[in-house]
């Protein structure tokens, strides 16, 4: 036993032979506590007071290191662009149906650096993944073709990229969708099958080879990427030494919303030491405070592009050198053809595809501009001259609904439909459309001839609509009415005031306000002013549109917990239920809105009505100018894509005030004291159409007018044959 005791204690000695004394040294270990205690040159790095600079650096980057990035960290994962006209929530994107496409624009520096496709996505329960297929195609070229089988969560599909496919600049990508439900076969089942699409989980993975620097371009990408997805643009900054904060992120959304074409994401500054994110976004901006003036790209260490904006302490931080690093990118108008009236033009010249197909159910749409200044108030008819054909005996029930501006004109049944030289002419109200942005559009229903079976898998063309079938839409005078998206429209200028951090409205305005205006309206004056106000600011409003109550407006935006109103109907009195309207005041609120044009006084329009958000034009002494009133809880972001809706598609803003609803749609109101206006001088062409025009605006007043004309005179005539009467009696 004492030997073992012995060579144990000897041991322990030899082990213990090279260790020396420990000293700790509680000034240096917390340099915070310590104050300026000297660094101690025998202590290791990780023990020695941490540099300001280089813990900013960290924290506000994702990297400790000065300098680029080393190999190891060369591989990133390159955002998807998702391009319109479908849009994502919280960076996931749901596509619905059998059938369906998505497109993406992903941005490669160089060509040939790219490795693979990775797409995070799942699909329904209800998808049969035998008959179901995802076909990639990039650059116009299909690469391969995947079976989706995420039914329990988002997976992850990572598909190879061939060799030089990728072109330096913008790449196209796009996904053809083919789903099969696996029970059933009827219009029901239809509406079961979906797939999920991952934005920020997907994208091309990329290998840069070491020494190729990040490029602003690849910041101006992920912006874009960020905004078609939904997720934030952080921007880091340590409120102690940035001067003049809220001017300078005004300065630098505007240069970021110029270089991408209006194609900003969601805004939110952040303290530079907070927590990381768990999916951190593909790009981010960080003030850093430094010895110098200076903007250059970065690669974080979570794998964002980083623009650093380094400013010296107590200055001002220069961003006068970030507009020729990010040159402003013209955004592109929306392409959306026009159609000249008077004109039959085949649906081919207006962007129109032979629409055919096998589903159960089927959906196309063709968007067209009619000129600004085209306007009919009759019943004069646009006529559609549809060339179609189907199979015969197709199940029962087989129908095609065609739709203008979302109201039905025509249903067609298909069963028993054979082809025919000699088109089907569709005779509708061209009051139905409108100036601006239309849409024709059709709806196919193909029951299964077994609905509690799979549906079948052949995909012969079982119906088609060719696209030689022509459209005509009368000509009318140059007239327009109040219009609130033709004045949207021309708004060059925001000017935000608001309680609380404007940044992230400021943010979603940017694709309004680079949007060209050229063309926009006939009389192609100055640009209007977008004043963007909460309930907070509402004096300045109150002041240009006295007609315009403060009570009105606050009853409007913040509705009552459990208040269902209804917006069509005027609310009653209290107390006084169904009370007949007995008072002069009311029977000439009555006899108004029988016979006169308009929709009554806007008291009484906005009473019962709740909204997100009021839009109204300026009054007569600032005509130039629109106001936007912000609900308490509204979505700034939610309520600008409502905004910018109005501008490509028929739901905008009409009139001379608009309420946007909880289900962003425009409910829009018409003063009764202003006609339309003619644009052209009445000629002996175009009286009649004229006529008609202001006749039907008012037809009741000008039936009333010509009925007390009509008495008058024949009261006239009366009197007189009873004074000629008299005198010849005399």
């Amino acid at each position: 036993m004492r030997m073992a005791t012995v060579c144990l204690l000897a041991c322990s000695l030899a082990v213990a032979q090279d260790v020396k004394a420990q000293v700790i040294r509680m000034g240096e270990d917390f340099p915070s506590l310590a104050g300026n205690a000297p660094t101690d040159p025998a202590l290791p790095d990780k023990v020695r007071p941490v540099d300001p600079t280089l813990r900013q650096r960290s924290e506000a980057t994702g990297s400790s290191q000065p300098g680029p990035p080393s190999a190891d960290s060369l591989s990133s994962l390159t955002p998807l662009i998702l391009l319109a006209p479908v849009d994502a929530h919280d960076g996931i994107l749901r596509q619905q149906g059998t059938r369906g496409r998505i497109e993406f624009e992903v941005f490669a520096a160089t060509p040939g650096e790219a490795a693979s496709l990775v797409l995070a996505y799942r699909n329904s329960i209800a998808v049969l993944p035998e008959a179901s297929s995802v076909a990639v195609t990039i650059n116009d070229r299909e690469v391969t073709r995947f079976t989706p089988r995420a039914f329990d969560g988002f997976a992850r599909e990572t598909l190879r990229i061939p060799a030089g496919l990728l072109r330096p600049g913008p790449n196209r990508i796009v996904l053809e969708l083919q789903l099969f439900h696996r029970i059933y076969c009827s219009p029901e089942a239809w509406f079961q099958l979906w797939s999920d699409w991952d934005l920020s989980s997907s994208g091309i993975a990329l290998h840069r080879a070491a020494g190729r620097p990040l490029l602003m371009d690849d910041f101006r990408a992920a912006l874009r990427a960020m905004a078609g997805s939904g997720r934030i643009l952080v921007i880091r900054r340590d409120a102690v030494t940035l001067i003049d904060e809220a001017g300078t992120f005004a300065r630098l959304i505007g240069i970021l919303g110029a270089a991408t074409g209006g194609s900003l994401p969601p805004v939110e500054v952040r303290d530079p030491y907070q927590l990381r994110e768990p999916a951190p976004p593909p790009a981010r901006v960080t003030f850093l405070a430094s010895g110098r003036s200076h903007i250059g790209i970065r690669q974080g260490g979570d794998g964002a592009v980083v623009l650093v904006i380094e400013y010296p302490p107590g200055q001002l931080a220069d961003l006068g050198g970030l507009a020729s690093l990010l040159p402003p990118q013209p955004a592109a108008p929306p392409a959306i053809p026009a159609l000249e009236p008077g004109t039959t033009q085949a649906l081919s010249n207006l962007g129109f595809e032979a629409f055919s197909g096998s589903d159960i159910y089927s959906f196309q749409q063709l968007r067209f501009r009619l000129p600004e200044d085209w306007l009919i108030l009759t019943n004069q008819p646009a006529t559609l001259a549809l060339v179609h054909s189907a199979m015969p005996s197709l199940p029962a029930g087989s129908r095609l609904v065609i739709r203008i501006n979302g109201e039905a004109v025509r249903l067609i049944r298909l069963d028993g439909v054979l082809g025919s030289e000699e088109p089907l002419e569709i005779r509708f109200e061209g009051r139905r459309l409108q100036p601006g942005v239309n849409n024709l559009e059709f709806q196919a229903i193909l029951p299964g001839e077994l609905p509690e079976q799979p549906c079948s898998r052949d995909t012969t063309e079982r119906f088609r609509i060719s696209p030689a079938s022509t459209l005509h839409v009368p000509v009318s005078p140059r007239m327009i009415l109040p219009d609130l998206g033709r004045e949207l429209a021309r708004v060059e200028h925001a000017e935000i005031r608001i309680t609380g951090d404007g940044l992230r409205l400021q943010a979603a305005l940017q694709d309004i306000l680079v949007r060209p205006t050229a063309g926009t309206d006939p009389g192609h004056g100055p640009g209007r002013v977008l004043h963007v106000i909460d309930l907070d600011h509402l004096p300045p409003l109150l002041q240009d549109r006295p007609d315009l109550r403060e009570m009105s407006i606050r009853s409007v935006l913040q509705p009552l917990s459990g208040q269902n109103a209804d917006p069509g109907a005027l609310a009653e009195r209290p107390g006084q239920p169904g009370r007949l309207p007995l008072t002069t005041g009311e029977v000439m609120t009555w006899l108004q809105l029988a016979v006169g044009p308009g929709q009554g006084s806007l008291d009484d329009w906005l009473r019962g009505r709740k909204a997100r958000a009021l839009l109204a034009s300026g009054g007569p002494s600032d005509p130039d100018s629109l106001w936007l009133v912000l609900g308490p809880g509204a979505d700034p972001a939610r309520v600008v894509k409502a905004l910018e809706n109005g501008l490509v598609t028929p739901d905008r803003p009409q009139g001379a005030v608009a309420l946007l609803d909880a289900h962003d749609h425009w409910q829009s109101w018409r003063s009764d004291r202003v006609w339309p206006r003619l644009l052209e001088p009445i000629r002996p062409a175009n009286l009649r159409a004229v006529l008609g025009a202001y006749v039907s605006w008012a037809p009741g007043l000008l039936v009333v007018a010509g009925l007390g004309v009509s008495w008058i005179v024949a009261i006239g005539a009366w009197l007189a044959i009873r004074a000629g009467r008299a005198r010849r009696q005399g």
